[in-house]
């Protein structure tokens, strides 16, 4: 089955730097909104003027997907158990990821 998005592709290098930012000092809320502004852009919209997102109607690469986790899971290096807490909040509440095409048929 092949999933279909509203909005599926990969952020810019300026985008990640916004949700980097966040991400690095724990602010999984901020860096989730930084996220899902970069891909409702896409459509004229933003998070402020969205009453609800469906996170999986939205979707990055894995490796960018893997990346930003990666951020906020290790922004808490003395605490695992929050560290554990950020990167399930990412993957319960984040954009869905995506194989691009050529890695899928690798």
């Amino acid at each position: 089955m092949i999933a279909t998005y509203t909005v599926a592709r990969p952020l810019t290098d300026t985008e990640m730097e916004a949700i980097k930012t966040p991400a690095l000092t724990g602010d999984v809320a901020a860096a989730i909104i930084a996220t899902f502004d970069a891909l409702l852009a896409d459509i004229g919209s933003s998070w402020d003027l969205e009453v609800s997102i469906q996170p999986a109607d939205y979707a990055i690469p894995e490796a960018q997907w893997l990346t930003i986790c990666g951020w906020l899971t290790n922004s808490q290096p003395t605490d695992a158990i929050e560290s554990v807490n950020l990167g399930l909040t990412w993957m319960n509440i984040g954009p869905s990821s995506y194989k691009p095409a050529q890695e899928a048929s690798a």
